[in-house]
């Protein structure tokens, strides 16, 4: 888990612009099915997202 904690701080602790949260969401994404996570993407805008996870 560090390993995955590391990254999230060195490519996406800052994420100001729309580029920078979908490159977030993408990897977060990722990284839920390899630990076997179900996240669901609530859009409650044009531009606005909610990560959720599901149980």
């Amino acid at each position: 888990m560090t390993k995955n904690i590391q990254e999230l701080k060195d490519k996406y602790q800052v994420r100001r612009i729309y580029k920078q949260k979908t490159e977030f969401i993408e990897w977060l994404s990722s990284k839920s099915e390899e630990l076997d996570y179900e996240l669901k993407i609530d859009e409650c805008s044009k531009k606005g997202r909610n990560l959720i996870r599901v149980m």
